[in-house]
């Protein structure tokens, strides 16, 4: 053990002269050298600096070694935005004395193809948030976080193939706007209670217990001369203290609204439900 805290003391010493390579995106030139074979850019130098970091200790969410209790806070989820970029969010806070330090992606070749180096500071953030370019020929990515305090964290890989939608981004700041107003439950649904069956979502947690489905029964109605829009525009997953784990957003004409949400931490979770004609709903909170 002694040995491995020297080993991290080394590193995060000699981490210092390449601060500013880690910091720049894996796209440029200059730093990255070529695996002939696949054509799949690297650093050298971020190789060298991640097997440092997992030398002194590698946890996940099903191994958290002498950590337990404090893999939702530290497991990192990735999720592809675009076809060339791949954002890695870990539900962790940053403060001057503990805070996520490195944010990284490996292939499953364990190359390091993208690498990323956050700062200390007295913020009230609950997320880490960062989006990565990643260089072509990158089948699948598996995302990395490591802790000033608690050591390196892996989350589960995620193909580059599984791009959403542009417009199912939402972030935090986003939905806690549209859900700011008026919020409609099945207890308390205001003028509309003969809407609870098609506008309260319902979250149910697959048997792998990482996996919750939401779903809602409700019309996605195109306009007609005879009849307005009426569809769900959103669902949405949170987790404790409101943090947004996921969302999804739908249009007029697609299937019933249903969304998948992976990797989501343990914990009791809460489904949401939006509509373009009646607002904001929340569904019953699962464990």
């Amino acid at each position: 053990m002694a040995e491995a805290r020297l080993k991290r003391r080394e590193f995060l010493t000699r981490s210092t002269a390449v601060t500013a390579i880690a910091s720049l995106p894996v796209s440029l030139s200059g730093c990255l050298n070529t695996d002939d074979k696949q054509g799949v850019q690297t650093n050298p130098q971020w190789q060298e600096l991640t097997a440092n970091l997992e030398a002194a200790g590698l946890y996940s969410m099903s191994n958290p070694g002498p950590w337990a209790g404090k893999e939702a806070g530290h497991t990192p989820k990735a999720r592809m935005v675009s076809a060339t970029e791949c954002e890695v969010t870990v539900n962790h806070v940053t403060k001057s004395d503990h805070f996520i330090q490195y944010i990284y992606l490996k292939d499953p070749q364990g190359r390091v193809v993208a690498f990323q180096e956050l700062q200390a500071a007295d913020s009230t953030a609950t997320q880490v948030k960062v989006r990565l370019a990643l260089p072509a020929g990158v089948p699948q990515v598996i995302p990395y976080a490591f802790c000033n305090l608690h050591n390196n964290w892996v989350g589960d890989p995620v193909d580059t193939s599984v791009v959403p939608a542009a417009s199912n981004e939402v972030d935090q700041g986003s939905f806690d706007t549209l859900s700011g107003g008026r919020i409609y439950t099945a207890e308390s649904p205001g003028i509309h209670a003969q809407r609870i069956g098609t506008h309260v979502p319902v979250a149910t947690r697959q048997a792998d217990g990482t996996t919750v489905v939401v779903t809602v029964p409700h019309v996605m109605q195109t306009a007609t001369e005879e009849v307005d829009d009426h569809w769900i525009t959103l669902l949405a997953l949170t987790g404790y203290n409101g943090v947004l784990i996921g969302t999804k957003r739908f249009r007029p004409g697609d299937p019933a609204p249903s969304a998948e949400f992976r990797n989501v931490p343990p914990g009791p979770v809460t489904p949401w439900s939006h509509c373009n004609l009646h607002g904001m709903w929340r569904g019953a909170e699962i464990p």
